[in-house]
C-alpha cells in the first residue's frame, strides 16, 4: 500500500521510478533527475536510488518495516531510503516522506536487529518532507559511496560507549578497504583491536579496522610539517602527482575525501 502516492510523487520531484516484480525488500528502483539544462529537459546523470515504500494507516504516524528491510539498509550497495506515506481518508491526498540513512536512525536499526522483535515502528514525524530539504539530503548520497557511508557510521556508533568521541575514515587501497578510526584518548593499536568489547563491536563491518589518535589527514599534514619532513618530500611529490593525474577520474565521494590530502600534498 502506498506504492501509487509514491508513485505521483516521485515523477513530480524528478525521481524516475521503475517498479520491481517481485520485489524483495525494493519497491522501486528510481533515477534521478539532474540538472536543467534546458527549458524542458534535464541532465540525467545515471545516478539510481533504492525505495522501499512504507505506509502507515489512517490517521498514523508509524509505518512498519521488518528485519530484512532493516538488514538490506545496511548490506546493500546502492543508495536506499524508505519512503513513508501517510495515508488520508478516502478521497484526500496521501503524504510521503523520506528517511534518510543517518547517525540516529543507523543507531536505532541497530537497536532493533540486536532485539527479538520482527517488526519495527518508523515514524512519518521523524522523516522528511520538506522537498528542499529531501533534494539536499539526496545530493549528500551521492557523494560517497552507500557501503563506505553505513560501514563508518556503524563503527561510529559501536564504538562511541567504548571510544572518546571516534571518528571514521574509509579509505581504499591496492589491498583492499581500510577503516580508520581516530579520537584524541587511544592506548595503542594492538591493546585496543584485543580489547573483547572492541572486537565484538567491529565483527562483521567487513573491511580491515586501524585504530590512530587523529585523521589521516592530519596524520599527513603532521608528517610533512615535522622535524624529519625532508625523509618524505620526494614521496609525497612522487603521490601528489600520481594523484592529480586521476582526479578527473575520481567518483564524487572520492573527489571530497582527497581534497584534504591534496591541499597537504602541496605543502612540499
Amino acid at each position: 500500500m502506498g506504492e501509487n502516492e509514491f508513485r505521483s510523487w516521485a515523477a513530480k520531484m524528478g525521481w524516475f521510478p521503475s517498479n520491481l516484480v517481485p520485489d524483495h525488500g525494493i519497491d522501486f528502483v528510481c533515477q534521478i533527475r539532474g540538472d536543467r539544462i534546458g527549458e524542458k529537459t534535464s541532465s540525467m546523470p545515471g545516478r539510481f536510488l533504492n525505495v522501499s515504500v512504507r505506509s502507515t494507516t489512517v490517521d498514523s504516524d508509524s509505518a512498519t518495516i521488518y528485519r530484512s528491510d532493516a538488514q538490506l539498509l545496511l548490506s546493500t550497495s546502492v543508495p536506499m531510503v524508505f519512503a513513508l506515506v501517510r495515508r488520508a481518508p478516502l478521497g484526500e491526498a496521501g503524504e510521503v516522506a523520506i528517511k534518510f540513512p543517518d547517525e540516529d536512525f543507523i543507531g536505532e536499526i541497530e537497536a532493533f536487529l540486536k532485539g527479538p522483535a520482527q517488526s519495527h515502528s518508523v515514524r512519518f514525524s521523524d522523516a522528511i518532507s520538506d522537498i528542499q530539504e529531501i533534494q539536499q539530503n539526496v545530493e549528500k548520497l551521492f557523494q560517497q559511496s552507500h557501503k563506505d557511508m553505513i560501514a563508518r557510521l556503524l563503527a561510529e556508533h559501536r564504538l562511541k560507549e567504548l571510544i572518546k568521541e571516534p571518528q571514521a575514515e574509509i579509505l581504499h587501497t591496492a589491498n583492499g578497504t581500510v577503516v580508520y578510526v581516530h579520537s584524541k584518548v587511544l592506548g595503542s593499536q594492538p591493546e585496543i583491536l584485543h580489547r573483547a568489547d572492541v572486537v565484538d563491536a567491529l565483527q562483521d563491518i567487513g573491511m580491515k579496522v586501524v585504530f590512530t589518535p587523529s585523521s589521516l589527514v592530519s596524520a599527513v599534514r603532521r608528517l610533512l610539517r615535522g622535524d624529519h619532513k625532508a625523509k618524505y618530500i620526494e614521496l609525497a611529490k612522487e603521490h601528489r602527482d600520481r594523484v592529480e593525474a586521476m582526479r578527473s577520474n575520481y567518483p564524487p565521494w572520492v573527489a571530497g575525501k582527497m581534497r584534504g590530502l591534496i591541499a597537504n600534498l602541496h605543502v612540499v
